[in-house]
């Protein structure tokens, strides 16, 4: 079987901050986002 391709998941207390430095670091972009969840690529 080969792995075609993956996704981690982090839990956080604090989403907006965890989404914002991704996006700042690693021009990440929100794809879906709900106060307790962003999905970003």
């Amino acid at each position: 079987m080969k792995t075609t391709s993956y996704y981690p998941v982090i839990m956080t207390d604090d989403v907006a901050a965890t989404t914002a430095f991704y996006q700042r670091h690693f021009c990440f972009e929100a794809l879906f986002s709900a106060d307790w969840y962003v999905h970003l690529q």
